[in-house]
């Protein structure tokens, strides 16, 4: 699989392209970085210390929340977000892309894979999974591993500077983290590059609510965890090239499934 993502793949250090893959993982010619490949998962950031993680994101990597992430976390967030089922949700996020060519698919913030499993089962090629979290990304590979999902490469590595080239995927999903970026403009930045002329991007996010009692007040200041005008989401959306095809709202959740748009 390593080598089927190979021609897509950039040196995040120098940005170049001439990169070398083996079993201990890649290599840069060009700046002489190495990459490496341990228990799946291939490392972008090694030992780069450079990435900034909100309170809310140092949370979602500790172990507790790592191990009842899929079973208890996750959907009971969602829920609480929007009051319908999870499964829904995943539903529709694989309708928006089975739309849409999934020949190569990008799962940004992909987590403990839970999305990133139900896209690969229907995806006609390579589904890359890409986090941040060691621990998440540890456990996704565990649950590959146990779905016998074959089709998918896990990557770990900041989503304001991607490790692809520009118009390498289709295809790109990113549901339950654009709220959570410390700069989701430069996240959205970066997925504007990396995804293909006419691809499309499906995403799972929170609209700030209308009344909240000070909870929204205390997520953003305190916890990090951020939310969207929804007007203002759009627009973000809109600059960086996408334009929305289709969107669902769920209390605070909203899901969208956009293309790019070229210029």
């Amino acid at each position: 699989m390593l080598g089927e993502i190979l021609p897509y793949l950039r040196c995040p250090g120098c940005t170049g392209t001439d990169l070398r893959a083996g079993a201990a993982g890649v290599s840069c010619k060009s700046c002489g970085a190495q990459y490496p490949l341990q228990g799946g998962v291939l490392d972008w950031l090694a030992t780069d210390r450079s990435e900034v993680i909100t309170p809310f994101q140092r949370v979602m990597q500790t172990p507790v929340v790592v191990s009842i992430y899929e079973r208890l976390w996750r959907r009971l967030g969602y829920f609480i977000a929007s009051s319908r089922q999870f499964e829904k949700e995943v539903q529709t996020i694989v309708g928006f892309q089975q739309q849409c060519e999934t020949g190569r698919l990008l799962d940004l913030a992909c987590g403990t894979g839970v999305f990133t499993r139900p896209l690969a089962r229907k995806a006609r090629g390579l589904v890359v999974g890409f986090d941040l979290s060691r621990p998440m990304l540890r456990h996704a590979q565990r649950l590959i591993e146990r779905d016998g999902v074959k089709n998918v490469l896990l990557m770990r590595g900041t989503a304001f500077r991607l490790p692809f080239i520009a118009g390498a995927f289709p295809a790109i999903n990113c549901c339950g983290a654009l709220h959570l970026f410390d700069r989701p403009e430069l996240a959205l930045r970066e997925i504007d590059r990396v995804l293909d002329r006419s691809g499309h991007l499906s995403v799972q996010t929170t609209i700030r609510p209308a009344h909240s009692g000070g909870a929204a007040y205390f997520l953003e200041r305190f916890i990090r965890f951020g939310f969207f005008d929804e007007t203002g989401l759009r627009e973000q959306v809109r600059l960086h090239r996408l334009k929305i095809l289709e969107s669902e709202r769920h209390r605070i959740s909203f899901s969208f499934l956009a293309r790019h748009i070229s210029p």
